[in-house]
């Protein structure tokens, strides 16, 4: 994956470069668009996640994995996939706890809103530890214990709230049973 992350890495970086080439931001953002719609941007997206270092492409592989949980696309993975995504985004929120693996806000705020994303479709069905899960991850230090926060503030905007846009009563009671239950 060394050059094709470095390919895609340098994709990345030019999309948000507004001082770019317009041929060159056009093309990049071209490259992008058609990674997001092949059938294995997922994989990619977190296979990328897991070992770049770059704050801008962690951002656009968490804000495409939202989409594709949005769009549908999870749904139709077979149902190993859709583990195999869960289990991957669990073994990055496990590696974060020192201070030397923190990441930048707004990158922790997206992996939050992803998790939400896909707790309003897996909890309790098909992720019911995902709480036991998240909270053996605070003894990692504080970085964890951040992301943690960050986490249930997402929980409470995107899904408790009834001031969020998207709150569905239905969702919502699930949700907080579950939790109830489980923590």
């Amino acid at each position: 994956m060394g050059s094709a992350l470095d390919e895609f890495s340098h994709a990345v970086i030019c999309s948000f470069d507004q001082a770019a080439d317009p041929q060159l931001r056009s093309g990049a953002t071209s490259s992008l668009e058609a990674l997001k719609h092949s059938a294995d941007a997922w994989q990619f997206c977190l296979q990328a996640l897991s070992v770049t270092q770059e704050e801008r492409v962690k951002f656009w592989c968490l804000q495409t994995l939202v989409d594709l949980v949005k769009g549908g696309r999870y749904g139709a993975l077979a149902e190993h996939e859709q583990a195999a995504m869960r289990t991957s985004l669990l073994a990055w929120a496990q590696s974060k706890g020192a201070p030397q693996t923190d990441e930048a806000p707004f990158v922790k705020n997206k992996f939050a809103q992803l998790l939400v994303t896909l707790l309003r479709i897996d909890y309790p069905q098909r992720w019911p530890d995902f709480f036991q899960q998240m909270l053996g991850t605070l003894q990692n230090g504080a970085v964890a214990i951040d992301l943690f926060l960050r986490l249930l503030n997402s929980v409470h905007e995107e899904i408790v709230s009834s001031d969020s846009g998207a709150f569905d009563v239905q969702t919502a009671a699930r949700v907080k049973d579950a939790m109830r239950d489980a923590c």
